[in-house]
């Protein structure tokens, strides 16, 4: 599958990331929601609701117990954004 995630501001759309692993696509859409964004998230060329984006993007991002809550997410992402 192909993952695009991007922001729709009026007049324009920018694309901040597309690829085929949903782990990359879910770490870049959280990265934006804690910077305060509105990203959206295309599957395959179909836009999801945004429900449906955090849904996929949380069940993804979860740790294995099956649990991971909102602090524990942007922390991951603030440590791989001072990594590289």
């Amino acid at each position: 599958m192909k993952y695009h995630v991007y922001i729709r501001e009026p007049g324009k759309t920018t694309t901040v990331i597309e690829t085929d692993s949903l782990k990359r696509a879910a770490k870049v859409y959280y990265g934006i929601i804690v910077s305060c964004g509105c990203p959206r998230l295309a599957v395959d060329g179909k836009e999801l609701r945004i429900f449906e984006a955090d849904k996929i993007v949380y069940r993804s991002v979860r740790n294995a117990a099956g649990v991971m809550h909102n602090a524990q997410v942007r922390n991951e992402i603030l440590k791989a954004r001072k990594q590289a």
